[in-house]
């Protein structure tokens, strides 16, 4: 029974040291400053493999679509996959292709993952209400 007892002991630690380690970790991460919660612009983030933009698949027309948007002078982030940007991890953008359309104080306002036909309309549709820089 004494034994019983030390093994829970020892798990409450086990358990209060890995929250302590969570919280640690979150207060060092530096605060993000994108460029859509500075300049009160839309910006797009991008994470898509670019060697595919010459492609007719979906993700090309993702690409292009992205592209497009920033040609419009709409504020884009491109980003490959194992890129490590602190705006991928705040956002946790992990699937390959993701669209981001955030708000002017940096909230997501539109989240796209994925790449099915349906993904492309609803991305160039997003894209295309988005009002360009000044």
């Amino acid at each position: 029974m004494l034994l019983m007892g030390k093994k829970w002991i020892g798990l409450a630690v086990v358990a209060l040291l890995a929250g302590g380690v969570v919280l640690v970790k979150q207060s060092e991460r530096p605060p993000v400053a994108s460029a859509a919660m500075t300049s009160g612009t839309p910006q797009v983030l991008l994470l898509a493999d670019m060697s595919e933009a010459g492609g007719e698949d979906n993700c090309a027309k993702i690409i292009r679509a992205v592209e497009v948007a920033s040609e419009r002078r709409v504020r884009v982030a491109t980003f490959g996959p194992g890129d490590a940007s602190p705006l991928l991890q705040r956002y946790s953008v992990l699937v390959n292709p993701t669209v981001l359309v955030l708000t002017p104080d940096g909230k997501v306002a539109a989240r796209f993952e994925g790449e099915s036909a349906a993904t492309v309309a609803a991305i160039e549709a997003r894209l295309a209400q988005i009002r360009p820089t000044a």
